[in-house]
């Protein structure tokens, strides 16, 4: 590793980033350094914006991920390298606001229905019924379902914030039956390794394979589940509320 990609890591963890923009952070300024086959921190101003058109007109990358590359490029010549003026007038791209694809309830049927394993289906299911993201989902723990309160704490969300989702009772009786089987005793959703946190792409690659395998003309998406699912936002609980962590997880109810 060299001295300039650790302090660019350094500067990220100061920052407090997820450890997933860390790495989309570090990879787009991996990208711009292959590009032109140097190190980034003797690439021009110019040269960072024709970098920028490339990928808009020759690539032709969708808007959110030309503003993360933006952002990333944006954190690393003003942090990690104090020199701002190399961003300056380059201007994020304007996001299309278009319709999520809707589901019917008999699609919702049909596209569940297809998912042959227990876990896949309960994890798709959770996203669904809750309304998580998929960094929301795996990194829920056994000990987050309170069954008394028939709510999920979901723990460090977007912008690293807790809040409650409600629990429905057929979620309930599904994690229930999950967790008779599966047996997790700490991350609920865990990898190949018991102890590991199950990793995003594979909830991705879940997803595609069950919606390919439910054969909907829509395009199905992890996006559509949680867009349309039965979330509500709970209020978070009071300093003075001393319940264990043990008396709110599910291995208790």
């Amino acid at each position: 590793m060299t001295p300039l990609r650790q302090r660019l890591l350094e500067d990220l963890q100061m920052r407090n980033l997820s450890p997933h923009t860390q790495k989309a952070y570090v990879h787009a300024v991996a990208q711009l350094a292959l590009y032109y086959h140097k190190s980034p921190d003797v690439i021009s101003p110019e040269e960072v914006r024709a970098y920028l058109l490339h990928l808009v007109n020759d690539r032709r990358i969708a808007p959110g991920t030309y503003n993360q590359v933006l952002g990333a490029l944006r954190f690393f010549y003003r942090v990690t390298l104090g020199q701002a003026c190399v961003m300056e007038r380059i201007v994020c791209q304007k996001e299309a606001r278009k319709l999520p694809v809707v589901l019917s309830r008999q699609e919702v049927q049909q596209f569940f229905a297809a998912a042959r394993r227990l876990k896949s289906r309960v994890l798709l299911r959770t996203i669904y019924a809750a309304g998580l993201r998929v960094s929301e989902v795996v990194g829920l723990k056994v000990r987050d379902i309170d069954s008394q309160r028939m709510a999920l704490h979901v723990r460090q969300g977007k912008r690293k914030k807790d809040r409650y989702v409600m629990l429905s009772a057929v979620l309930l009786s599904e994690l229930r039956h999950y967790w008779q089987v599966y047996r997790p005793t700490d991350w609920l959703f865990p990898g190949k390794q018991p102890h590991k946190q199950l990793d995003r792409q594979t909830v991705y690659d879940i997803c595609c394979t069950v919606a390919r395998r439910a054969r909907l003309r829509k395009h199905v998406s992890r996006h559509t589940l949680r867009h349309y699912g039965e979330s509500r936002i709970m209020p978070t609980r009071s300093a003075g509320d001393t319940r264990s962590g043990e008396s709110l997880g599910f291995a208790a109810a």
